[in-house]
């Protein structure tokens, strides 16, 4: 790093990717292709998708794990808009 103009701080070219600018007429297509050649948009890493389904262990796929959370997040707003509605969260409990 050393001084640049005014004193600030800048870095050498060789070490700093360039800025990319876009603008309105861009291609989604081109834009997309250009992002996968220059950056790690597109990758693979290993995930143990395990998650407890109704009390069993079980693998799950990516499109199975998210339909199960989401069911799980509904499930908990749901709660959470009954117990707001009044009468407290103890009359709509389930033990």
């Amino acid at each position: 790093m050393s001084a640049g103009p005014g004193g600030a701080a800048s870095f050498p070219a060789q070490r700093c990717a360039p800025a990319r600018q876009l603008d309105r007429r861009a291609r989604a297509q081109v834009v997309l292709n250009s992002l996968y050649k220059q950056t790690a948009l597109q990758g693979r890493f290993p995930c143990n998708m395990v998650a407890l389904v109704a009390g069993t262990p079980q693998t799950l796929t990516l499109k199975q794990f998210l339909q199960h959370f989401l069911a799980f997040r509904c499930d908990v707003v749901g709660r959470r808009a009954r117990c707001a509605g009044g009468g407290g969260c103890h009359a709509h409990m389930h033990h």
